[in-house]
């Protein structure tokens, strides 16, 4: 009954810390929050200019402030990409 008893334990043990393992180290992990964002395309709402700092985005159907890298900024209409997020503010570039 001990060896049993033990044998069970030992086992319980290390599925535990298998199962431990695969959680902490699962490398495809998935962004559920405002990082998810990164990579994804969308519309220019509002024409961005850098220099003011303003401009408004749609992507994945939500309206997002939006500043660029671009001197010119980025007109109304142009599809663009998202590559960085600051805060509430999104950095993007044309597509």
């Amino acid at each position: 009954m001990l060896l049993f008893l033990l044998v069970f334990l030992m086992l319980f043990v290390l599925l535990a810390i298998m199962f431990w393992f695969n959680k902490s180290h699962n490398s495809n992990s998935v962004n559920t929050n405002v990082f998810s964002l990164i990579g994804k395309d969308g519309i220019v709402t509002k024409d961005i200019n850098p220099i003011e700092a303003n401009g408004q985005v749609k992507v994945l159907g939500e309206l997002w402030s939006a500043t660029c890298r671009l001197k010119d900024g980025i007109k109304k209409g142009t599809t663009i990409t998202v590559v960085e997020v600051n805060g509430v503010k999104l950095l993007v570039e044309p597509k």
